[in-house]
C-alpha cells in the first residue's frame, strides 16, 4: 500500500482526461455540423472535401455564368427577330412596287418607307448591347469582309451562271438535273486555275460538281487571269453540263475543251497562239488530236478550232453531237451517225490534214479571226447570227438572283455572299480552363445582309431575291443563337445534377453524422462521468494507509 505513487487515481484521471476529449470532439461536430474542423481529424478527408468544395462553388458560378449567357443570347435573338419582322417588310413593300398598278410616285413613296427601314436595321444592330457589350454589329473584329469575294458572288448570282447555263442549254441541249453544285472561292488554286469545275461520280452516276474559283485571280470589276470571269465561267459551266449528261471521263479533252471554248469563242486565243507557231497552220491544227494533249493555250486554241469545224460537219451541228452523247453513243458512234466520218479518228486526221489546215486558213484570209465576232456557236462568224463581241458573247443582263441556276442546286460559300465580320462570345460553361462554349453572332447591318442601295423603286425584283438572301442568312445567325441558348438549357439541367452529386459526396466526407454523434455524446458523458467518480475512489483509497498508522 502506497501514498506517494497512487496508481488507481492515476489511470482514473487518465481515463477522465481522455473521455473529456472524445466529448469536447463530439460536441464540437455537432455545433459545427461537421465531422472534420481541423485537419487533424481526417487528413485525407481534408483534400478531398476541399477539393470537391472547389468544384461545387465552381459549378454553382457555372451556373450563374449559364444564367447570364442565356439572358445575352436571348437579347440578341430578340434584336435579330425584330430584324427579321423589318425584312419581311421590306420584301413585302418590293412584292407590292413590283405591280405594274403603280406610279412612279406611289414607288418613290414606297421607297422611302424602305430607307426607313434600312436605317431602323442599322440602329437595333448597333445599339443592341448586353452588360454594354455590343451583339449583333460585327465591331468583334472576328472575320473579315472581303470586298473582291462580294463582287464575285454579285456576279455569279446575276448573269455569270445563268447566262452560260441558258446558252448551253440552246446552242448543246444540255440541262443540269438538280445535282448539288458548290461554289467555293479559293486563294492560289492548286494548279493555278483562274477557274474550275471538278465533277464526282458515284457508282458510275453523277454526285456533285465544285466550281473553284481562284481569288489571287480576281481583279475588280470583272476580270479574272486576264479574260473576263463571264467567259471563263461559261467555258467551266460547259465541263459541269456535259458530265451532269454523259460520261465525260470518257471523252477526249479536244473535245471537251474545244467545246467549252466554242460555247462564247475564241479567236483572239486563235491569233495569240498561231502567232506563237510562226503562223504555220498544220501545226497549229495538228496540236488537238497529237495524242499528247497538254494544257496549254496552243491545244485549247486548237480544240476550239476543231470543235468549230465539227460544228459545221455535222447534221445538227454540235447540238447534235451532244444529243447523241446525252443518250449514251460512244464520241465514235456520234460523229459517225451525225457525220460522214467513221469515228473520232477519222475526223481529227481530216482535221489535222489538208481539210482542217485549209479551213483555218479560210478563217484567217477572210478576216474572221480579227473581227468583232469572237466566233462562238449561234454568232455572225460560226453561225450568221448576231455579232457577238467579248462583252456581248456572255449578256450581262444584270439583276440578282436568289437561285441562278435552274438545272443545279447551288451551295454557296460561308451559307451567303461573303466572310462577314461577327462578334464572338466565349461563355465560360465549365469548371475548369478551357470548358467554353463559343457563340459567334454575324454582322447584321445593311452592309452585311447584302442590302446596300437597294430600291423597290426602280429594281423591286431584285430587291426581293436580296431580301430572300439576307433572310436565309439572318436565319443561320438566329439558328446559331437558338442552338447556343438550347445547349445552356441542357448545360443548366446536367450542371444541377452534378451540384447535388458532388455536394452528396461532400456531405459523406465532411458533414457529422449526428445520429452517430449523439450517441458518442452520450457515451462520453457516461463514461466521463464514471472516470470522475473512480477518480473520487481511488483519491480516497490511500486513506486506509491512516488506518494501519493509527491503529
Amino acid at each position: 500500500m502506497q501514498i506517494n505513487t497512487n496508481s488507481m487515481a492515476l489511470f482514473a484521471y487518465r481515463s477522465l482526461i481522455s473521455q473529456q476529449e472524445h466529448l469536447g470532439k463530439a460536441m464540437e461536430r455537432l455545433s459545427s455540423g461537421l465531422r472534420i474542423n481541423n485537419a487533424a481529424d481526417d487528413v485525407a478527408g481534408v483534400a478531398i472535401s476541399d477539393r470537391m468544395t472547389a468544384r461545387v462553388r465552381s459549378l454553382n458560378q457555372v451556373h450563374r455564368n449559364a444564367n447570364d449567357g442565356i439572358s445575352l443570347l436571348q437579347t440578341a435573338d430578340s434584336a435579330l427577330s425584330n430584324i427579321g419582322d423589318i425584312l419581311q417588310r421590306i420584301r413585302e413593300i418590293a412584292v407590292q412596287s413590283a405591280n405594274d398598278s403603280y406610279s412612279g410616285t406611289d414607288r418613290g413613296s414606297m421607297q422611302g418607307e424602305v430607307n426607313q427601314m434600312l436605317q431602323e436595321i442599322n440602329r437595333i444592330s448597333i445599339d443592341t448591347k448586353f452588360n454594354g457589350k455590343t451583339l449583333i454589329d460585327g465591331s468583334g473584329g472576328m472575320g473579315t469582309a472581303d470586298a473582291d469575294e462580294q463582287l464575285v458572288i454579285n456576279g455569279l448570282r446575276g448573269s455569270w451562271l445563268r447566262e452560260p447555263e441558258d446558252l448551253i442549254k440552246t446552242y448543246y441541249g444540255l440541262t443540269g438535273h438538280g445535282t448539288s453544285f458548290e461554289i467555293i472561292l479559293e486563294y492560289d488554286a492548286i494548279g493555278g486555275q483562274a477557274a474550275s469545275v471538278t465533277s464526282y461520280y458515284s457508282g458510275g452516276a453523277i454526285d456533285r460538281h465544285e466550281l473553284r474559283i481562284d481569288m489571287e485571280d480576281f481583279t475588280a470589276p470583272d476580270s479574272i487571269g486576264g479574260l473576263s470571269a463571264d467567259r471563263i465561267i461559261a467555258h467551266e459551266m460547259v465541263h459541269g453540263l456535259m458530265a451532269d449528261n454523259m460520261d465525260s471521263t470518257v471523252l477526249p479533252n479536244w473535245l471537251k475543251e474545244g467545246a467549252s471554248e466554242f460555247i462564247h469563242g475564241a479567236d483572239e486565243r486563235v491569233v495569240g497562239d498561231l502567232a506563237g507557231v510562226g503562223g504555220n497552220v498544220a501545226t497549229f491544227v495538228n496540236a488537238a488530236g497529237d495524242g499528247t494533249w497538254t494544257a496549254d493555250s496552243l491545244h485549247y486554241a486548237s480544240a476550239y478550232i476543231a470543235v468549230r469545224f465539227l460544228h459545221e460537219q455535222a447534221t445538227g451541228g454540235m447540238k447534235g453531237i451532244m444529243n447523241e452523247l446525252k443518250n449514251g453513243a460512244s464520241l465514235d458512234a456520234a460523229i459517225a451517225a451525225r457525220t460522214s466520218y467513221a469515228d473520232a479518228s477519222a475526223f481529227l486526221a481530216d482535221y489535222s490534214g489538208a481539210a482542217g489546215q485549209g479551213y483555218l486558213q479560210g478563217l484567217i484570209d477572210g478576216g474572221y479571226l480579227t473581227n468583232e465576232d469572237t466566233g462562238a456557236i449561234g454568232g455572225a462568224d460560226a453561225d450568221g447570227g448576231l455579232v457577238r463581241t467579248a462583252t456581248s458573247v456572255i449578256p450581262d443582263t444584270g439583276g440578282y438572283t436568289y437561285d441562278p441556276l435552274s438545272g443545279f442546286d447551288e451551295v454557296w460559300p460561308g451559307g451567303f455572299d461573303r466572310l462577314v465580320t461577327y462578334n464572338s462570345f466565349d461563355l465560360q460553361v465549365g469548371e475548369n480552363n478551357g470548358d467554353r462554349l463559343a457563340v459567334s453572332i454575324g454582322a447584321t447591318t445593311v452592309t452585311a445582309l447584302g442590302l446596300s442601295g437597294i430600291d423597290v423603286a426602280t429594281d423591286p425584283n431584285t430587291v426581293i431575291d436580296k431580301v430572300d438572301l439576307a433572310l436565309t442568312y439572318l436565319n443561320e445567325q438566329r439558328g446559331g443563337v437558338g442552338g447556343a441558348l438550347n445547349r445552356l438549357g441542357h448545360l443548366i439541367n446536367v450542371n444541377a445534377i452534378n451540384i447535388e452529386t458532388t455536394s452528396d459526396a461532400r456531405s459523406r466526407t465532411l458533414d457529422a453524422d449526428y445520429g452517430k454523434e449523439t450517441g458518442e455524446l452520450i457515451r462520453r458523458q457516461i463514461l466521463q462521468q464514471a472516470s470522475q467518480s473512480m477518480l473520487a475512489q481511488a483519491n480516497a483509497a490511500p486513506q486506509q494507509v491512516l488506518r494501519l498508522l493509527n491503529g
